[in-house]
């Protein structure tokens, strides 16, 4: 006579089903929070074009310093300043053009840093977003 295999069948099946109810319960709360939360920027929150230039400004800048196994780094690093212009954007009033700079202070030093954690350029930059 061979135990019947639906018991464990069945409590396989309603473990899966309530994965599924906790799964989609946690989405509708976080779309929820989202939608709430005055805090996210989106494509067409008021903020985005600041996000963005600062996303832009901080790609700019890891590509520009330098990944030598031989660069090695000086106490002068630590006070440099580096500018970059970004894209222009349109302000409030839509009339109006408005030019964003974008400051790094001490790129290479940051640089190093992530170098010695282990975390690539390619993979900081991807970290940041879609180019």
């Amino acid at each position: 006579m061979n135990p019947d295999p639906s018991p464990g069948l069945k409590l396989e099946q309603e473990t899966n089903e309530d994965v599924k109810v906790a799964k989609n319960q946690r989405a509708t709360v976080l779309q929820k929070k989202i939608s709430s939360n005055k805090n996210f920027v989106h494509p067409f929150h008021k903020n985005f074009n600041m996000v963005l230039n600062i996303m832009l400004g901080i790609k700019k800048s890891v590509d520009a310093t330098l990944d030598s196994p031989m660069y090695r780094v000086t106490d002068k690093e630590y006070k440099i300043k580096c500018c970059y212009e970004i894209a222009p954007y349109r302000t409030d009033s839509l009339d109006k053009v408005k030019a964003c700079s974008f400051y790094d202070y001490a790129p290479q030093i940051f640089a190093d840093i992530r170098k010695l954690s282990g975390v690539s350029k390619s993979h900081y930059s991807d970290s940041l977003g879609p180019e």
